[in-house]
């Protein structure tokens, strides 16, 4: 008769640090291969463990006439009008059942490489998926002018109505603070016309289309409009994921491996998210 797998036996060791180390290897690529990683607000002050974080938006600073604030005996107060409360109330779990068999066989280690790749790729498609609808719901539509025939023509506009945007906020945007995401067929438009421009290096090689009259560009399959175009840090998607932990299962010899995570997205500039539905 075979011994019991003890998971708290396992939950120790190289064993422990080869979960941590899969965790870890988890979130790095997922920092790498996301678009959103990318692109969204990470400038939030809070815990994220007590539940939601808050992002600030100051307004613009004005300039006065020399002697201003000596005369009034102070100065301005910030004003943090545009701060944001980002919940993190989407509560996500993975939790998959491993064969006492299949452990002893094949090795713990061996099983996490494995499912850690399919870990990964599970969260990815969970937090775009999420970031994408907040970019659509939160975005304003744009139409662009029947003038505009052509798609370097189209991208162009697209590209101004973020970057010419004045507010209370932001006094225009510059062009390196901006990012443009399209879904495929857009993409392909884009890079073939981009591979007609005599003197391109890009060669066909090459996959990526890079920047765009200095705004990045990006080819996304997990968006519903055509073209989403935003300033930086428009979007925060606080995430909050737990270590992988293992238990036994009830009545079973087989073990339960699970991983937690905690996030919320919330468009923290709206005012800078625009999108043509259909181009």
């Amino acid at each position: 008769m075979s011994d019991r797998i003890d998971a708290q036996s396992i939950m120790t060791g190289a064993n422990k640090d080869k979960l941590a180390e899969t965790l870890g290897g988890i979130i790095d690529n997922m920092q790498k291969s996301m678009i959103s990683m990318q692109i969204k607000n990470k400038d939030y002050s809070g815990d994220m463990n007590a539940g939601s974080v808050e992002v600030s938006r100051f307004t613009n600073s004005k300039s006065k006439d020399a002697g201003t604030a000596r005369t009034t005996g102070k100065g301005d107060l910030l004003d943090n009008k545009g701060k944001v409360k980002v919940f993190l109330d989407e509560h996500k779990e993975i939790v998959e059942e491993l064969k006492a068999s299949d452990i002893k066989t094949r090795g713990l280690g061996n099983i996490l490489e494995r499912r850690g790749k399919n870990h990964r790729v599970t969260m990815e498609r969970e937090l775009e998926n999420a970031f994408w609808k907040e970019a659509e719901t939160a975005g304003t539509a744009i139409t662009l002018p029947a003038s505009a025939t052509t798609i370097e023509e189209k991208i162009e506009l697209v590209i101004q109505s973020i970057e010419t945007v004045k507010n209370e906020f932001v006094d225009g945007v510059e062009r390196d603070l901006i990012a443009i995401s399209v879904k495929p067929t857009i993409y392909g438009q884009i890079r073939n016309y981009v591979d007609k421009i005599p003197g391109s290096t890009l060669g066909f090689e090459v996959e990526k289309v890079g920047k765009y009259h200095g705004v990045i560009v990006f080819s996304n399959h997990r968006q519903s409009d055509d073209i989403i175009v935003s300033a930086l840090d428009s979007i925060a998607q606080p995430v909050n994921v737990y270590p992988y932990d293992i238990k036994n299962i009830p009545l079973s010899n087989d073990l339960a491996l699970m991983l937690f995570f905690d996030y919320g997205t919330k468009a923290v500039t709206p005012d800078l998210i625009k999108k043509v539905t259909t181009l």
